[in-house]
């Protein structure tokens, strides 16, 4: 079906045709411009396209740009990959897709107009157009779909992958050699965005856990290779390309100009939609499909699917980042644009640290130590459940969280029963952590080792992964920050100096935890480098 040769090899590329972006968005946006007259047209854009909706017709344009992993900037290109895009959907979508009307300029009055004769100076891939109520994406808005449409698309699928047969060349796309091109040029292509739609901790954690990956698992992806897992695929599979029309369901919207996108793990394309199902909280049909894609495709790696999980959250992210960015697109969608990049890098983090298991990470340490700030940031980067003991202490007991009662009201608050009911307030939230399949932060000193083993014990009755990150810094820097507790309005703990030597004398170090089981954090300098590095340590120990 398809020709594999790169696009460079094909064409040499002639632009003297092309049409101003503005010129050919007012054509599109006249009524008068089509054969049926619509009522109204919208245009879309998108980093790649402009989409006239003229219903009951779609008209999509490719721009005129080289994004690196896409290269539009030649009229010839824009027409082969806009045929190539009507063939490949035809797989999934043939009546949707209509083919492709020319657009030229009028020999008469040099105007744009739609016509098979003449010399083209755009091409036009025309399709039929998707009721909204019909894509995926908005029927989940409206609680419109079942775990049995899940499993209907997942078949759908399975029978699709089935007839996709690999060969050599195909196969050649899935090599770790080629996986590993592909990471790397989504992370140098979003250097840029680094502090603004992806903080520097989150970059660095996701890079570790690729960087794990390809150490541990070169002879897992080799395997799957020769296995023929390597399929042409449709590459771009998530909620606002799948539709329930009335004749069953279609799927949309392929990527058509890229191979290397398209020809992949079928691991790689099913986890686009379990993952965006996953980024709209919608778990209980995300495991619908996944287990009916596991049925399908006999493929039950965990490890793989979460690692292309976390590809796909971190590709998505990248596009809507790039959007942000678009001078064509007004500052409102800029600005909602940078916030879908913000939440699909947290979705990656989130697959980088966790495995997509539950979890709960327990930092700890003496008062004054940094562990609650560390705490706070780990959960800034991943929106993991917090629990801190300071705060639930306070609420169990009914006292305003920067209120410091006396040396009387103090004992109370402190007390073995107190602290009991801390602890165990705790362990509820991370059991229930478990049964929701969750991650948890938990924030509290842990300085003693029957605590840490009965909350280890907790965390393997819920089925939970855990870790000890162990917060520390010099006595005198400890002395310092308590120095500045005491002039500060805003400080939950109530530790103070005077009360920092009978703790400390009280604190059992965590000798009895194996190098596997914690991480030693120094907690001074830089809060933001610190927690940069503790979730790439946390990201490469995700990968056993």
């Amino acid at each position: 079906m398809s020709n594999y040769g790169t696009f460079s090899e094909t064409f040499t590329g002639d632009i003297e045709h092309t049409v101003g972006a503005q010129e050919l968005i007012g054509f599109l946006g006249d009524s008068r411009s089509y054969r049926h007259f619509p009522a109204t047209v919208s245009i879309i854009q998108t980093h790649a396209s402009i989409v006239a909706v003229a219903s009951p017709y779609v008209y999509k344009i490719k721009k005129n740009v080289n994004l690196g992993f896409l290269d539009y900037s030649a009229l010839e290109a824009r027409r082969f990959y806009s045929e190539r895009e009507v063939e490949l959907n035809s797989r999934l979508a043939h009546d949707i897709y209509l083919g492709i009307t020319p657009i030229i300029r009028s020999p008469k009055n040099g105007q744009l107009m739609f016509s098979e004769t003449g010399e083209s100076v755009e091409y036009a891939v025309t399709m039929r157009q998707i009721p909204d109520d019909a894509l995926l994406k908005n029927r989940l808005a409206k609680k419109r779909v079942t775990r049995a449409d899940m499993v209907i698309i997942g078949r759908l699928l399975g029978e699709f992958y089935r007839s996709q047969n690999p060969d050599r060349h195909i196969s050649l796309f899935g090599t770790p050699e080629n996986i590993r091109f592909s990471v790397e040029e989504n992370f140098e292509q979003t250097k840029c965005f680094v502090a603004t739609a992806i903080s520097s901790a989150a970059y660095k954690a996701i890079r570790a856990y690729n960087d794990r990956f390809f150490e541990t698992r070169t002879h897992v992806l080799e395997r799957r290779v020769a296995e023929g897992r390597i399929r042409e695929c449709h590459g771009d599979l998530h909620l606002e390309h799948i539709a329930f029309m009335p004749d069953g369901v279609k799927i949309f919207d392929c990527i058509e100009f890229n191979d290397r996108f398209r020809c992949i793990d079928i691991a790689c394309d099913t986890a686009f939609l379990i993952m965006d199902l996953e980024f709209h909280r919608h778990f209980d049909l995300a495991k619908a499909f996944a287990e009916t894609i596991a049925d399908e495709t006999n493929d039950r790696d965990e490890d793989v699917l979460n690692f292309y999980k976390c590809y796909r959250a971190y590709v998505r992210g990248k596009v809507s980042a790039l959007r942000s960015v678009s001078a064509a697109l007004p500052d409102n969608e800029r600005r909602l644009s940078l916030s879908v990049a913000k939440k699909y890098f947290r979705l990656a983090t989130h697959y980088a640290l966790s495995q997509s298991r539950p979890m709960a990470i327990f930092v700890m340490g003496k008062p004054a130590s940094g562990k609650s700030s560390l705490a706070q940031h780990i959960v800034a980067e991943t929106g993991w459940k917090y629990c801190s003991s300071d705060i639930t202490r306070k609420e169990l007991a009914g006292v305003h969280l920067f209120e410091r009662g006396s040396a009387a009201e103090r004992k109370a608050l402190y007390s073995k029963s107190m602290t009991e009911r801390v602890y165990a307030a705790m362990e509820k939230d991370l059991t229930a952590c478990g049964k929701t399949g969750r991650q948890i932060v938990i924030d509290a000193t842990f300085g003693r080792k029957d605590l840490r083993a009965r909350f280890i014990d907790a965390a393997r009755r819920a089925k939970m992964e855990c870790l000890f990150i162990v917060a520390g810094v010099s006595e005198a820097e400890t002395m310092e920050r308590l120095k500045r507790r005491e002039h500060s309005s805003h400080t939950v703990s109530d530790a103070r100096i005077e009360d920092y030597q009978a703790i400390a004398a009280a604190y059992e170090e965590p000798d009895e935890l194996s190098a596997e089981q914690k991480i030693e954090a120094v907690c001074s300098g830089s809060q933001r480098e610190l927690c940069g590095n503790v979730l790439a340590d946390i990201a490469r120990r995700s990968i056993i």
